[in-house]
């Protein structure tokens, strides 16, 4: 070789060493989906071929996470284990994740997450079932990219959320596609991998499918041929099924229903006057119900499971006794039906007597929880009586009326997730046992001696209450029951009331820096700067466990996809609400398809409710409002009202408004007015407890 050549040589040698080492300068390189397709190469990744796929479902629809990250952690393979226990096919409330060998520019793509339920998005995820009502739907989503390898996430992982407020529907297969349309970062390039190629239908001599791989991609590739779509610019996608992951919860309901209603005798004692309010007496008495969690109540680290016998119905593993308390109105003469009942559902750290005691702020006393003591006999009972409507309340499962032992230790008790088989099942018990509780006092008599001021009516020995005009309120934890309640139960209830709800598991868990510091250093055991995401493949377990009793996913079953009449539905949201902040209380209120009525508060987009309530197809409207929403049993109220906190004792926290707020009580006073009148409800500007409604 001559000098010249030598020379050269070199000078191209050191060309590509400068451009391979400055910093800034990259070769272009392939962007790839990570594929290990069964029968053709052994995966090396949990997250090979996409998450969920149902490459991993047997046919008895089990999922197969054996090789789920980081199960040396504790916690982690505990999780796993409560998701093989009950998985049926894949939860309806998860994020979907697809590996690729370089980053995805997701800062330059859209942040309106319903861009992408266009068809012209660079990334869809699609009902791609031919037996679905709602095939080649396309939803909002939220994107985001792994920068870095954690624990659990390999890096160039593309997470992609169905936007929180919006479930898949349940025993639907659905299909996320990536497009080459898709930006990449850097000066990368899209290359299709041959094994991604051959499942889409591309032509390939190199790669024979199984009949199974073939057959899990089937439905993607028919729903292409249909829309004409060319499966070469197809650079990752997933197929994967979803199962019912509430079909146990409602079954259990029914048949705790149909037992209560066949009692042959109440299980009721101690029946007996407490105390007597200027608008109304308060009866107390002991109920007896069953439990159907296997262990030792509180289940902190062990025990909660459900055991099911061969007709599918819950095996009873217990009976207790507890406190409940009804209140009958003194103004108003007993409807032939019995009075309309307003069913209250106390919140964490609850008792049944709250229904009535919740009142305004009155003073501190920091040996009882709440630490701030309300003017008793000025709580929701009030605010029912003054509109002729009696009220109840129950001292439900892990409440302080069951646990007195425990006192405040019994909210944590609530929210433990350090057992995730009795998480949810504990919210399935406060459901069950309110459905129980319901049919007990459709067939409870009072006896009128009991409330002496209160009049019983012409012809009748009793008092009575009308549970075909009942409305169910909660707050706070009593969110869940009050809300389960009404979609589990397969009787119909006339309305709910809402005041500082929850959302999804994920979000309620993950919706504040305190929250998310919490959950990712004490459950997660990670560091602080460790990233905790809403697509936490822990987070995504946990909703995953917790499916059942999701608020988000149970709420759109009720107004979206009733399958009885639904409820008019008034809801408060608290402005800096310290226990669910707005992006938590936002999910469920795009869940349940409400408008924002009046002021939306906040100037941030962590503490307002639109334009985020948008996505769901939300309005903003002014007041007046009456029949807003659209059902196939006729229309609905259906709207969220904001307040600012006033009780001092909570630093104005919005958590409560429902209780201090003279507002709310005059519009959830007309509320139950107008459905008491049978006349649809109208939501006007409120003024002062007891004035007279529109």
């Amino acid at each position: 070789m001559d000098n010249q050549m030598k020379s050269k040589l070199f000078g191209v040698t050191l060309l590509t060493l400068a451009i391979s080492v400055l910093p800034g300068c990259k070769l272009p390189g392939a962007n790839s989906m990570k594929m290990s397709l069964p029968g053709i190469e052994p995966a090396t990744s949990f997250y090979a071929n996409g998450f969920p796929t149902d490459l991993r479902v047997d046919e008895q629809g089990h999922v197969d996470i054996h090789d789920f990250p980081r199960q040396y952690h504790f916690l982690t393979k505990k999780y796993v284990n409560s998701v093989n226990g009950m998985a049926e096919r894949y939860h309806t409330v998860m994020p979907v994740y697809l590996p690729f060998t370089k980053a995805i520019d997701v800062d330059s793509m859209s942040d309106w997450d319903t861009d992408y339920a266009s068809p012209d998005a660079p990334i869809q995820l699609i009902d791609v079932d031919p037996d679905s009502s709602e095939y080649g739907r396309r939803f909002p989503l939220s994107l985001s990219v792994t920068k870095t390898a954690d624990q659990y996430r390999p890096r160039h992982l593309l997470q992609v959320y169905p936007t929180m407020g919006f479930a898949l529907r349940p025993d639907t297969t659905y299909a996320l596609i990536v497009t080459d349309e898709t930006p990449l970062a850097e000066i990368n390039y899209w290359q299709q991998d041959p094994q991604l190629g051959a499942v889409l239908g591309v032509a390939s001599d190199d790669i024979q499918l199984p009949e199974a791989v073939s057959k899990t991609y089937q439905p993607l590739r028919d729903f292409l041929n249909a829309e004409n779509l060319d499966p070469q610019h197809i650079v990752g996608a997933t197929v994967w099924t979803t199962g019912d992951p509430v079909a146990r919860f409602y079954q259990g309901a029914a048949r705790i229903a149909e037992k209560a209603q066949q009692l042959d005798q109440l299980p009721v004692s101690n029946v007996e006057a407490l105390v007597d309010y200027p608008e109304f007496c308060v009866i107390r008495g002991d109920v007896e119900v069953p439990g159907y969690q296997k262990g030792v109540v509180p289940f902190v680290l062990k025990g909660g499971q459900i055991e099911w016998d061969q007709s599918g119905a819950p095996i009873e593993q217990y009976h207790r006794t507890t406190e409940f308390v009804v209140t009958i109105p003194k103004d108003m003469t007993m409807p032939e039906n019995g009075y309309p009942l307003l069913s209250y559902v106390h919140g964490a750290a609850g008792i049944a007597r709250q229904v009535y005691e919740r009142g305004d702020f009155d003073y501190y006393d920091l040996t009882r929880y709440p630490y701030y003591i309300a003017k008793e006999g000025e709580g929701p009972s009030q605010i029912a009586a003054q509109r002729g409507w009696a009220s109840s309340g129950f001292g439900g499962h892990l409440s302080v009326d069951h646990l007195p032992e425990w006192g405040v230790a019994t909210i944590p008790a609530g929210f433990n997730p350090f057992n995730p088989d009795a998480f949810s099942n504990n919210y399935v018990t406060i459901t069950w046992e309110q459905i129980y509780f319901r049919r007990i006092l459709q067939q409870l008599r009072v006896d009128p001696d009991l409330c002496p001021e209160a009049d019983v009516g012409a012809g009748q020995t009793a008092f009575r209450f009308d549970t075909n005009n009942e409305v169910s309120m909660g707050q706070s934890l009593g969110v869940w029951g009050a809300a389960l309640k009404i979609v589990a139960d397969p009787k119909p209830y006339k309305g709910l009331i809402l005041g500082g709800s929850g959302g999804t598991w994920t979000k309620t868990m993950n919706s504040s820096a305190i929250y998310r510091l919490g959950f990712n250093t004490l459950v997660v055991n990670q560091l602080p700067f460790q990233g905790f995401d809403d697509a936490h493949p822990f987070l995504m377990l946990a909703e995953w466990a917790f499916g059942a009793t999701d608020l988000s996913l149970n709420m759109e079953n009720m107004m979206k996809y009733p399958t009885k009449a639904p409820p008019d539905v008034i809801a408060f949201s608290g402005f800096h609400d310290e226990i669910f902040p707005d992006t938590a209380q936002r999910v469920t209120y795009m869940a349940l398809g409400a408008d924002l009525l009046g002021e939306d508060i906040g100037s941030k987009p962590n503490n307002t409710m639109m334009p985020h309530m948008e996505l769901a197809g939300a309005n903003q409207l002014a007041y007046p409002a009456s029949q807003n929403f659209q059902t196939p049993y006729g229309d609905r109220l259906n709207v969220v009202m904001r307040y600012r906190g006033k009780n001092i004792a909570l630093l104005n926290s919005g958590h409560e408004v429902m209780f201090e707020d003279d507002e709310i009580k005059h519009q959830y006073g007309c509320f139950l007015e107008y459905l008491s009148n049978g006349q649809p409800p109208i939501m006007s500007v409120g003024t002062l407890q007891g004035d007279a409604c529109l």
